[in-house]
């Protein structure tokens, strides 16, 4: 997909973003774009240390947070992605790369709604990276290291997303340009 906007305020928010220093974020970019004719999807993309699993999936757990309260801190409950995100979007997809690890994970209430979902099922993979001398990453799959449960999740990407296959996840995690970040994409736009 072809951006079609770049936010004006991207200077804005690298400079002012929310609070959320320990990212080490120096830029901020918000894109619209359109996924296919009249579907339009936004990405937030960051230049910040990426997370590693275990920190992608705390911040996709309900009520899990790691911040000390300070006045005018956000960020505090444990709900702020989860409830903004879905507030904008039915769908959300976070990629993240760091140093020697990239993860993505879908937070979808398509998936959730069409399924009749009683829990909340967040399907996420992990590769162990390295930065090729052509330029790009090679991806070696880690987690989930059940071939079964890796190809269920990956269906549920395929289907439920905008990205046919594991290849196109990969394609998506190489849009972060910068050798670590995090970008997330909000898609079935409300």
């Amino acid at each position: 997909p072809q951006p079609v906007l770049t936010h004006p305020f991207t200077h804005f928010l690298s400079k002012h973003s929310a609070q959320d220093q320990e990212c080490s974020a120096t830029r901020v970019d918000v894109d619209a774009f359109e996924l296919s004719p009249g579907k339009m999807a936004l990405s937030v993309q960051d230049d910040g240390i990426g997370m590693a699993r275990e920190n992608l999936h705390c911040m996709l757990s309900f009520g899990f947070s790691s911040k000390e309260h300070v006045v005018g801190n956000v960020g505090r409950f444990g709900i702020g992605f989860k409830s903004g995100s879905m507030r904008i979007a039915h769908d959300a997809l976070i990629l993240t790369r760091r140093e020697g690890q990239a993860s993505a994970a879908l937070l979808s209430t398509t998936f959730l709604n069409a399924i009749d979902a009683d829990d909340i099922l967040i399907p996420m993979f992990t590769w162990s990276t390295s930065k090729k001398a052509s330029g790009g990453h090679t991806y070696i799959a880690r987690e989930p290291s059940n071939t079964g449960e890796w190809e269920e999740n990956m269906s549920v990407i395929e289907q439920y997303t905008f990205l046919g296959s594991e290849q196109a996840v990969l394609q998506e995690l190489d849009k972060i340009t910068t050798p670590t970040g995090t970008r997330i994409v909000l898609f079935n736009l409300k």
